[in-house]
């Protein structure tokens, strides 16, 4: 695996991702822990409750809150606080509105042996919305001492066999040795801290491998798509679609006129 760091948006069409270094302010991270703690403990304010939560049970297993937004006003602030708008201006370039359709909070368990691996998988395969480019923005919520993820380079638009594309499969090292031996080395890790952003294409494949450090590391994924992503006929998604009128639920990031 190479290590990889771009800070370039010209590059997002040839790599399928973008790491925006220290783009956020670290003021906005003073509450974000005892947000957390709320979701955990289940401790819903919104009148609303995640679309799904995968729970550890035994501290062996990571943690995925789907919705996040939507149970916690504390998550919801948090979003609306962001300015990310500049940058989601430069990659949606033939569009006229960005909507936030969802998010997820990961909190990975620390230790090697843990099972807090997801197999490598894209989004653009599992949502409810007509492919093309559209994107997830990662923002790590605390300080992350070793990189855990990894990015095959280029998979949005190079052809990967299906039989790697398993979110299921823990064994994340198997198949990445098996995706070099075939198209050489197109795996990229990459190390984000909190304060980072590292924007994701939809076809892009990702994982997240065991967390290596002695800390947990908690990421907040948001999901963008705008009018060029219109939804799959008779496909809701786990209710998912439902909720794109409710405004106050996914909500317009941006909307400009037409050139």
């Amino acid at each position: 695996m190479t290590s990889y760091q771009d800070n370039n948006l010209a590059n997002m069409a040839k790599h399928g991702f973008l790491i925006k270094k220290q783009c956020i302010d670290p003021v906005l991270f003073n509450n974000i822990d005892a947000i957390i703690n709320k979701l955990i403990l289940k401790n819903y304010n919104t009148g609303h409750t995640p679309l799904r939560a995968w729970w550890q049970d035994d501290q062996q297993h990571f943690t995925k809150i789907d919705q996040a937004h939507h149970a916690s006003q504390g998550i919801s602030d948090f979003i609306q606080s962001l300015d990310l708008t500049p940058v989601l201006h430069s990659l949606f370039t033939h569009a006229t509105t960005c909507q936030l359709w969802a998010s997820t909070v990961y909190l990975c368990p620390p230790g090697e042996n843990t099972i807090s691996a997801i197999g490598l998988h894209n989004d653009a395969d599992h949502t409810p919305f007509i492919k093309g480019g559209y994107y997830t923005a990662w923002l790590p919520l605390n300080p992350i001492e070793n990189t855990n993820c990894v990015l095959v380079n280029g998979s949005h638009f190079h052809k990967i066999d299906e039989k790697f594309c398993d979110a299921l499969n823990a064994d994340v090292n198997q198949v990445i040795n098996e995706i070099t031996s075939k198209y050489g080395n197109i795996i990229s890790e990459f190390s984000l801290t909190q304060g980072d952003v590292l924007f994701v294409h939809s076809s892009c494949l990702r994982s997240i491998l065991p967390n290596p450090s002695a800390k947990a590391q908690n990421y907040l994924v948001l999901y963008f798509r705008t009018e060029n992503n219109p939804r799959v006929k008779n496909e809701n998604h786990f209710g998912m679609c439902d909720q794109l009128e409710n405004l106050a639920l996914s909500p317009i990031i941006f909307h400009r006129k037409k050139p």
